[in-house]
C-alpha cells in the first residue's frame, strides 16, 4: 500500500514539473514574439482587463455628488391626436 503511494507521489510530481516546464516554455516563447513584434501576449492583456474592471469597480461603489446624475431631457406637448404615429 505503501509502494502505491510513494509511486503515485512520484508520478503525480513529474506530471506537475513537465506541466510547469511547459508552460515555462510557451511564457518565454510569448515574451520573444513580443520583443520582435511588439504584440502584447494574450495574458498580459488578460491581467491588464482585470486590472481595469476592479478599478472601475471600486470607483462604482463611491458615494456620488448630486452633479453625477444631471439627466438633459427635452419636453414636448403631447396632443390628443388620432394619427400620432405618421
Amino acid at each position: 500500500m505503501w509502494l502505491a503511494r510513494i509511486l503515485m507521489l512520484m508520478v503525480s510530481t513529474v506530471l506537475l514539473l513537465i506541466a510547469l516546464a511547459f508552460i515555462t516554455v510557451l511564457m518565454l516563447a510569448s515574451l520573444v514574439r513580443w520583443m520582435f513584434t511588439g504584440k502584447k501576449p494574450t495574458f498580459i492583456l488578460f491581467a491588464q482587463a482585470i486590472q481595469r474592471f476592479k478599478h472601475t469597480a471600486t470607483q462604482s461603489r463611491g458615494v456620488h455628488n448630486a452633479q453625477d446624475h444631471i439627466i438633459d431631457a427635452e419636453v414636448r406637448e403631447v396632443t390628443e391626436e388620432k394619427d400620432r404615429l405618421r
